[in-house]
């Protein structure tokens, strides 16, 4: 049974799941650059077991502003549960991914975390996390590098993006 779940979410600390980009519409080239990320709403999958189990998904929307605090764009990602890694007994490791949009195009990432407490999808292994930014379309057509978001502390998160694109 597939059971969702949805919520607004304002101080919940959703790890990567706040990956935050920023002045993309701003940028017309391929290059680093930084941003401001604010999660909007998150959307809970169950999939069979009423606990967290391997296949439960987090749908989440993030809102995206530049250093000034101007809108510039939206984060959509989509979390799963993975089974438990042999070595770490009973943790799960979280698998994500995320395309960024921005007027000037937009970027496909990724992410591979072990959890730190099994039943919080929240937390991750490591703070900050980074994820890999796997290609792009538009300014940002063939970009590859990281993306690291670092947590403010008031809910919202400072996003370092290094890329490269080709050419």
């Amino acid at each position: 049974m597939i059971r969702t779940h949805a919520c607004s979410l304002t101080a919940l600390p959703v790890l990567a799941l706040a990956l935050s980009i920023n002045a993309a519409s701003a940028h017309t080239t391929c290059a680093p650059f930084q941003a401001v990320s604010e999660l909007d709403t998150i959307h809970f999958i169950d999939h069979g077991e009423d606990e967290l189990s391997p296949g439960d998904q987090r749908v989440l929307k993030f809102m995206y502003f530049d250093t000034d605090g101007n809108r510039i764009g939206t984060q959509h990602t989509t979390t799963t549960v993975m089974h438990p890694h042999p070595e770490d007994g009973d943790g799960h490791a979280l698998m994500a991914n995320a395309v960024l949009v921005f007027d000037a195009g937009t970027l496909r990432t990724s992410l591979f975390s072990q959890l730190r407490d099994p039943t919080d999808t929240s937390q991750s292994s490591v703070d900050p996390v980074e994820w890999v930014v796997l290609g792009g379309t538009g300014v940002f057509a063939g970009a590859t590098g990281n993306t690291r978001p670092v947590p403010r502390g008031d809910g919202t998160y400072d996003v370092e993006i290094d890329i490269v694109c080709p050419g």
